[in-house]
């Protein structure tokens, strides 16, 4: 194997290893989303970290649909909110989280 075939195997290797880290990081984000306090950080931690996972590997995620989970992540931190308006909300947020699920086991399925 030439060094350009190990470069393109260590980088391949590496982006299933942050695809998966990404699989792992949504579904804790999920989990914090659904079961604790809505104003907790770790939801906009989780978007600082899948921004750039798709600055670094552009094309796997619609950064479209990662903004609009950002956006709403940002406005579900505010605590006057209740009732129908904070579960529907929160239930665009998880659909943007779906996305992400559903994008990355497909890239580590070799869908698209």
């Amino acid at each position: 194997m030439g060094s350009r075939e190990a470069g393109v195997s260590a980088h391949l290797l590496w982006f299933y290893v942050f695809t998966w880290l990404l699989l792992l990081a949504t579904g804790i984000a999920m989990y914090v989303r659904l079961y604790t306090r809505p104003d907790s950080n770790w939801p906009l931690l989780y978007y600082l970290a899948i921004i750039a996972y798709s600055y670094q590997y552009e094309g796997v995620l619609d950064p479209r649909l990662i903004y609009v989970g950002l956006v709403f992540a940002l406005v579900l931190r505010f605590e006057y909110m209740a009732g129908y308006l904070w579960a529907g909300l929160r239930t665009i947020d998880c659909a943007c989280l779906v996305y992400v699920v559903w994008r990355a086991q497909g890239v580590l399925r070799g869908w698209w």
